[in-house]
C-alpha cells in the first residue's frame, strides 16, 4: 500500500505546477494588456543566417512595460513586472515580489513553447532589506527552490512563509503587551526570534528561553514552526512542571489554533507558578 505521505506530496507537487502555468500565463496576460513602447533593439546584436535574419526583422522593435501595477495573489503583490527578449523564443520576466514580511526583486527566466508550453531556464532572487534573523530563515529553502527552477514551489513557500510570519508576529506581539515575554532577533544557526519567557512583574526572572523559527521542511514539503527552547536561570523547575506543555510546542504541523492555544497555556503556566510563589 502506497504511503499515505507520498500521495499527499504527489497530490501537492501537481497542484503546484498548475499554479506555475498559471502563473506564467498572468505574466504573459499583463504584458499584452500594458501600455507598450518601441524603439530598436541593441546594435550590439548580430545574426549570421536568414533564420536569425527573420528574427531581426520579427523582433526590429520590442514592447516593454511603461505603467506600473500590481497583482494579487495569495499574499504575494507582484510589482513592475518588466518582460524583455532576450534571443528566439526566451524572455526575462522581472518584478518586485512583496509580502508583507519579505521582499524580492525576482528575474524569472522563460523559454516559451507554444501558447501554454514553457520552460524556466533561471530564476534569481534579490533580498530587499531583510533582516539577518529572516535571512537565515528563508535563505536555504529559496536558493534550493530556485536551484530547481520551480517557480511555483518558490511562491508558494514565499505564502507560507508569509502567512506563518504574520501569525508569529500576532502572537507575540500580544504576549509582550500583556507582560509574559520580550523578544529580540536570533541571528544565529535557524534564525527567527529569540522569546524569554519571563515573571509578568520582573522580566529578569526568565522561565524559558525559546528560539521561534520559521523553516520550510522537505520531509513534509511546507513551512513548519520549529522552536528550540531552554530553560532560564531561574526556570529549571518552571520546565520540570511543564515538560508536557513544552513537548507540544515540538510537535510536527501546528497549527494556527494549536500555537494560539499552546502559549495562551503557557501564560496560564507562569500565571499558576506564580501564585504558588506568593
Amino acid at each position: 500500500m502506497e504511503d499515505p505521505e507520498l500521495i499527499a506530496l504527489n497530490k501537492l507537487k501537481d497542484e503546484l505546477i498548475a499554479k506555475a502555468y498559471s502563473l506564467i500565463e498572468k505574466l504573459k496576460e499583463q504584458d499584452s494588456e500594458e501600455q507598450v513602447v518601441t524603439s530598436k533593439l541593441p546594435d550590439i546584436i548580430e545574426f549570421t543566417d536568414n533564420r536569425e535574419e527573420k528574427l531581426q526583422e520579427q523582433y526590429e522593435t520590442y514592447s516593454h512595460s511603461v505603467c506600473e501595477f500590481s497583482r494579487q495573489a495569495s499574499g504575494i503583490t507582484f510589482k513592475d513586472i518588466d518582460k524583455k527578449w532576450l534571443r528566439d523564443n526566451v524572455y526575462k520576466y522581472t518584478t518586485y515580489l512583496v509580502t508583507k514580511t519579505l521582499n524580492f526583486y525576482v528575474e524569472l527566466t522563460v523559454k516559451l513553447e507554444g501558447e501554454k508550453e514553457f520552460e524556466i531556464c533561471d530564476i534569481m532572487c534579490h533580498f530587499i532589506n531583510v533582516d539577518k534573523c529572516y535571512m537565515l530563515e528563508i535563505e536555504p529553502w529559496v536558493q534550493n527552490m530556485t536551484k530547481m527552477k520551480n517557480f511555483s514551489f518558490l511562491t508558494s513557500a514565499i505564502s507560507q512563509y508569509n502567512e506563518q510570519s504574520i501569525l508569529r508576529n500576532k502572537i507575540l506581539e500580544k504576549m509582550v503587551a500583556e507582560k509574559y515575554v520580550s523578544c529580540k532577533q536570533c541571528t544565529d544557526e535557524n534564525g527567527g526570534i529569540l522569546v524569554h519567557a519571563h515573571s509578568t512583574e520582573d522580566k529578569k526572572q526568565v522561565y524559558l528561553i525559546f528560539q521561534w523559527s520559521i523553516l520550510f521542511l522537505e520531509r513534509y514539503w511546507r513551512v513548519q514552526h520549529h522552536f528550540v527552547i531552554n530553560p532560564g536561570e531561574i526556570g529549571i523547575t518552571f520546565a520540570e512542571e511543564n515538560q508536557t506543555l513544552l513537548l507540544k510546542f515540538c510537535e510536527p504541523n501546528l497549527t494556527k489554533e494549536n500555537l494560539i492555544d499552546l502559549w495562551n497555556n503557557l501564560c496560564l503556566a507562569i500565571d499558576v507558578y506564580e501564585d504558588r510563589k506568593r
